[in-house]
């Protein structure tokens, strides 16, 4: 999960199913990518600085050990 969406300053990243993650990779809508995130040391949750990012769109694509998944990120 990725929470609050609108988000202004973070956004927090929850992994309550404890499946091993790798990294997110935040793109913007365009497909640029924006930070990249590891994310092997994450244990529940991470919050994710997003202060300097512009109004608009996101996508963070979430890779695991076994799968993956892209949320969209909304910035105010």
């Amino acid at each position: 999960a990725l929470y609050p969406s609108p988000a202004e300053e973070q956004v927090t990243l929850s992994n309550s199913s404890s499946i091993k993650l790798e990294a997110a990779a935040i793109y913007d809508l365009k497909g640029k990518l924006v930070s990249q995130i590891n994310l092997q040391d994450m244990q529940s949750e991470r919050v994710i600085d997003i202060s300097a990012y512009a109004t608009g769109v996101y996508m963070v694509h979430i890779t695991g050990e076994q799968s993956s998944v892209v949320k969209r990120l909304i910035k105010k």
